[in-house]
């Protein structure tokens, strides 16, 4: 216990660095707010058999422990709040610590440090219910890596038992990450990659590194894969042999999250950003003292690496879909590059620059995170009006004729709008309305009732199909005994 005190005392600084940052991303703007699967499990109290079905098993162990306490879904959101600003927080202060063996600078390590795990793409994972679990898999992942790379450094790998130790201990941090959330476990692999680099002796060393390295992944990935296709019996575990397809469909993908607008990230942003990790390293190869060559390389292995191991589920999953939770270890590509150019450099400029260039990205991130938060927040508050807009037609309707609504019968009009007018064109500000999954159980949210979804009239849905509304109408309630037909427009 003294060990763990002293160790607290001695990285007290860094400690509340990474806390301050964590709390000053996540958690100083927080308020519960919905994604259109949250709708569903603050309804019903289901996330555990949601998780199951897309082959999470560990994540499904741990709602169902939270649901099967006496406490209400919202307390769980907060507990998951909780947890992630946890997991986050400790997740950077561990990385900090690796990489300080290496560049020494404290604020320096933190930063970089920190832009690696709560990269541009992590955006997502925090507009999920599930937020505390998911950053509980990339702290057990970044374990497992640090494992690994102390391995490396203290040269144990000819200490079998040691090494079988490790091996033990790392993937077993994996496979409870896998089974939490699958793509994961990419995190492993690209907190290890400057590692490789760092830690080779030789050609052969760096070979036998990257198997190593690859072994574990690859015992992680399919161990997920035989759990969720062979006992869960998941739609989602399915590999792909055409290759060449696949590999066509990655790289569209690639070339849409560099390039093109993405989720939440402004069109071309991404690519600005690699436009000056590529002059942090071009300076951090003319000023190395070492090998020059042998630097340019390093840093080409680094960076196809992380393409890689990013985009190499969904040349063998078609059906994983691209979006920031999915191609989240694609941001960590900034991170890992400045905190190899500021380790091979050894220089204060190339120092300086990458700290310039982490707090210029880290800028543009908390202002994007900023609006996303502000605008989810806005869009529940827009389904809520939405709710209580219907709940004012339905009572008018029942003091009018005695009736009483029990039961909803959704349609959509001619062209459906997936996000109201004023935010943005993301997947990130979809309207409860607008998905099959969330439209009931918003409005019995709002209005809390328990109101039933009923079958189409097939003459109101031709009807309905023939509309093409932009915004609310009283015109898109039609009331039938004790049914509402209402069209989502």
């Amino acid at each position: 216990m003294k060990i763990i005190v002293d160790k607290l005392k001695e990285n007290k600084k860094v400690i509340l660095y990474s806390f301050f940052l964590t709390l000053l991303f996540f958690g100083i703007n927080y308020k519960i707010e919905y994604a259109t699967d949250t709708y569903y499990n603050f309804m019903q109290k289901g996330a555990w058999k949601a998780c199951l079905e897309n082959g999470r098993p560990f994540l499904a162990l741990c709602f169902y422990v939270l649901e099967s306490l006496p406490i209400s879904v919202a307390m769980i959101y907060h507990i998951m709040q909780i947890l992630g600003i946890v997991f986050l927080t400790v997740t950077t202060v561990i990385l900090t610590l690796a990489y300080k063996k290496y560049i020494e600078k404290e604020v320096l390590s933190v930063v970089l440090a920190f832009l690696t795990i709560a990269n541009p793409l992590i955006i997502e994972y925090f507009l999920f219910e599930e937020k505390g679990i998911f950053m509980m898999a990339i702290f057990l992942n970044v374990v497992a890596a640090l494992i690994t790379e102390n391995m490396w450094k203290v040269g144990t790998t000819n200490n079998y038992k040691r090494l079988a130790f490790s091996t033990i201990l790392s993937v077993l941090c994996m496979l409870i990450a896998v089974f939490s959330y699958q793509t994961s476990v990419q995190v492993y692999v690209i907190v290890c990659l400057p590692f490789i680099v760092i830690s080779s002796k030789n050609v052969i060393d760096f070979i036998k590194k990257n198997i190593y390295v690859a072994v574990l992944y690859g015992v992680s990935m399919a161990s997920a894969l035989g759990v969720a296709k062979y006992i869960i019996h998941t739609d989602r575990a399915n590999v792909s042999m055409d290759l060449l397809e696949g590999f066509r469909r990655a790289a569209g993908i690639l070339r849409t999250v560099t390039f093109d607008r993405f989720f939440n990230l402004s069109s071309g942003i991404f690519a600005f950003w690699c436009v000056l990790i590529l002059a942090v390293i071009v300076i951090a190869v003319i000023r190395t003292k070492e090998n020059k060559a042998i630097a340019l390389l390093s840093f080409i292995y680094i960076i196809l690496g992380c393409v890689f191991t990013s985009f190499v589920i969904f040349a063998l999953n078609s059906s994983a879909l691209s979006s920031p939770r999915t191609v989240y270890t694609y941001g960590m590509i900034f991170g890992i590059v400045l905190f190899y150019a500021v380790y091979l450099g050894k220089d204060i400029f190339v120092s300086c620059l990458s700290l310039v260039v982490a707090v210029i990205i880290l800028i543009y991130e908390y202002l994007n995170f900023g609006s996303v938060f502000i605008d989810r927040y806005q869009c529940n508050a827009v389904d809520r009006y939405y709710a209580q807009i219907i709940r004012e037609q339905i009572r008018q309707y029942e003091d009018e004729t005695g009736n009483e609504i029990d039961t909803i019968c959704f349609y959509i009009d001619a062209d459906r709008m997936w996000w109201d007018e004023g935010y943005s064109d993301t997947e990130l500000m979809t309207r409860a309305q607008a998905c099959g999954w969330s439209a009931l159980n918003s409005i019995n949210l709002y209005l809390g009732r328990n109101y039933t979804e009923g079958e189409q009239d097939p003459e109101i849905a031709e009807y309905f199909s023939e509309q093409n509304w932009g915004m609310y109408s009283e015109d898109q309630l039609i009331f039938k005994g004790n049914e509402l037909h209402l069209c989502v427009y």
